[in-house]
């Protein structure tokens, strides 16, 4: 009889033991979920997510970025605005030119363009200095520029007049961010071959 007696009680404590594991176990899996869903829903609103005005801010930023880029899309275009002029009545011309040549190839063909450029001011050496000094970059951004030639911008009439202007807008450019004054009245090309 004691036998009989203990088979109904270890098949209790058997069904009270794993009723108590899967409770833990539902009790477990949505603690976890509580603090997930909490932690996304506290990030997204320290990021602003539910804040209407951060929406319209955000789609406008958006709306002026692309019309930036619209108005980049021909990189030619986009070109610094020069300084003005000095009184040329005062002040004598003076030249320097870059020692070595610039050579690029042409933006979609097997053509080559190489050129060896001098500058003219009408203000002091400082200018030169400066150049001097920042040789490397100026170098670096009339390269960036030449890549952008193609071979129906060579065949244009005033294409070394334009280019010439525009290096000399590229060149100031990059002489006002490094030495707060530019000083390049004009752009020569003291050689200039397409291979």
């Amino acid at each position: 009889m004691s036998d009989v007696d203990n088979l109904p009680d270890e098949e209790d404590e058997g069904k009270k033991k794993g009723g108590n594991r899967l409770l833990w176990i539902i009790i477990g899996v949505l603690s976890v979920l509580l603090i997930v869903g909490g932690t996304i829903m506290g990030t997204l609103y320290m990021s602003g997510f539910f804040d209407k005005q951060a929406e319209t801010s955000v789609e406008e930023e958006l709306a002026a970025l692309e019309e930036e880029t619209a108005e980049e899309e021909d990189p030619l275009a986009a070109a610094p605005t020069p300084k003005p002029m000095p009184d040329r009545e005062r002040f004598e011309a003076t030249y320097h030119e870059l020692e070595r040549p610039l050579t690029s190839n042409i933006a979609y063909s097997r053509k080559v363009i190489q050129l060896k450029v001098a500058f003219m001011t009408y203000f002091d050496e400082r200018v030169f200095d400066n150049v001097q000094r920042h040789e490397m970059a100026i170098r670096a951004a009339i390269l960036d520029h030449l890549r952008l030639i193609t071979e129906e911008q060579l065949a244009e009439p005033d294409f070394r007049a334009n280019l010439g202007e525009e290096i000399q807008l590229k060149v100031n450019a990059m002489l006002e961010e490094l030495e707060n004054f530019g000083g390049i009245e004009q752009v020569h090309f003291t050689e200039f071959v397409v291979q």
